[in-house]
């Protein structure tokens, strides 16, 4: 108990990343020491908290604190910019961060910024469908699809002998 109180008193800040991804109760550890300060690091907007109980969800515990306390209204400081993808791929989920004026609220951080296509390549955006059955894991929380990932390797097997290719003239 005494070891308890000694980290309770050291505890000044407490900073969580992915706190969107944490259900509430996966917070309980983080709060139980109190910290003066509390930083919750996440996007709500984009994948929510893993629960598989059914019990759980009906009980509400299928999202995270940082969601509910955005819900209730504490004060947040939302970033409105984006810079790791390329502005066309952003496009396709830029619909989700909407400001009440309805305009986009996610703006590229260099909008100006060219994303080279690799050789051999025509588009630096692409989709494939690689149609193939999924395995559920072990724990049934994800699925593995072997036919996408022997895709991928090929790709970027694909992708590294076209760049040793000396460029024809």
């Amino acid at each position: 108990a005494s070891r308890w109180r000694t980290l309770k008193s050291l505890v000044f800040a407490a900073v969580l990343e992915e706190a969107a991804r944490c259900t509430e109760l996966e917070t309980l550890p983080l709060l139980a020491v109190h910290p003066k300060k509390l930083v919750f690091l996440g996007d709500d907007y984009q994948l929510p908290p893993l629960v598989i109980d059914e019990t759980a969800k009906g009980l509400g515990y299928s999202q995270s604190l940082f969601a509910r306390f955005r819900r209730i209204g504490l004060p947040v400081i939302l970033l409105n910019q984006q810079a790791r993808a390329a502005s066309q791929l952003a496009n396709l989920y830029r619909f989700r961060y909407i400001l009440p004026t309805n305009e986009s609220g996610l703006l590229d951080f260099n909008p100006n910024r060219s994303w080279l296509c690799p050789r051999g390549v025509e588009s630096s955006l692409f989709f494939v469908n690689v149609v193939a059955q999924r395995e559920t894991g072990d724990d049934a929380q994800s699925e593995a699809n072997p036919s996408e990932a022997r895709f991928v390797v090929h790709f970027a097997r694909y992708l590294k002998m076209y760049s040793q290719v000396a460029p024809s003239s």
